[in-house]
């Protein structure tokens, strides 16, 4: 009783409750850095915030406090997290999200922003019909931020990092795929990392793959550093170059200042 069994990242949850078997009663499981618990009927997430949304919320009728009056869109969250001041967990249901912020949407001021039952069911997308992209998310702020368990995909733009551009914080059991930067890089030090773009803070858990460009660090990238980068049980597989010669696929740091760069327990194929 009161048994907590934690699984290997790349175990869903429907494989990790048939190996749990007939001990539903007893154990809480982990799975993709996501808290479960049995109700006598189903596996459900223990996961409380302050704001909740979900792709079937209203943003205009919604409160947005409670699971059974999220949201519809994530940015209405980070809207009311930031007004209301101090730091806020954000949770996103389970489903595809749309973003319409060409500029990217901010996660800050010490805000979570967590995908309650992860990456293989939230998923954040480019809206259709919306032109002049540039980037999903920038994660800035007092370096307390975290982005936890979503599937990012599909963003291009002329700029670094058109997933993911973090001065700090934390992105934890993400999947960052098939992105893409077309940056004219031509002069050498200018802008890192296609995919992501990290100055400073922590990435782990996390899936980077498939994603193209021409800045070195297809990826992950970094340069003109502004603090501790640490790098954790990372896969980063298959980004490439889509044109031009200075890109390079996987990961490339260089750094501006003093400061520590860890990676640790990661697999990096191109």
């Amino acid at each position: 009783t009161g048994t907590t069994v934690i699984f290997p990242s790349d175990m869903t949850l429907e494989e990790c409750a048939s190996f749990i078997g007939n001990k539903k009663t007893t154990s809480r499981i982990v799975v993709q850095g996501v808290t479960y618990a049995w109700d006598g009927t189903a596996w459900v997430s223990v996961m409380t915030g302050d704001y909740y949304v979900s792709p079937n919320g209203d943003d205009d009728l919604n409160s947005g406090t409670s699971r059974n009056a999220p949201f519809k869109t994530i940015q209405k969250a980070l809207t009311a997290a930031d007004a209301a001041g101090g730091s806020k967990t954000i949770v996103a249901l389970r489903g595809t999200y749309q973003t319409g912020v060409v500029a990217g949407m901010i996660l800050q001021k010490g805000n979570k922003l967590i995908a309650e039952e992860g990456r293989d069911v939230t998923f954040i997308v480019p809206q259709t019909g919306v032109s002049g992209w540039q980037r999903c998310i920038k994660i800035s702020g007092n370096g307390e931020e975290e982005l936890v368990g979503f599937t990012i995909a599909g963003f291009s733009g002329s700029v670094r990092g058109t997933a993911i551009h973090m001065t700090g914080g934390t992105v934890s059991w993400c999947c960052i795929s098939n992105n893409a930067t077309d940056y004219d890089y031509t002069t050498p030090g200018t802008y890192y990392g296609s995919a992501v773009s990290i100055l400073s803070g922590t990435i782990d858990h996390t899936i980077v793959a498939n994603n193209t460009g021409n800045l070195p660090g297809v990826g992950i990238g970094a340069n003109k550093t502004d603090g501790d980068i640490l790098l954790d049980t990372c896969l980063i597989y298959g980004n490439g170059m889509s044109g031009g010669t200075n890109g390079t696929g996987g990961v490339k740091i260089q750094f501006s200042q003093p400061c520590a760069c860890v990676i640790r327990n990661c697999t990096i194929v191109g």
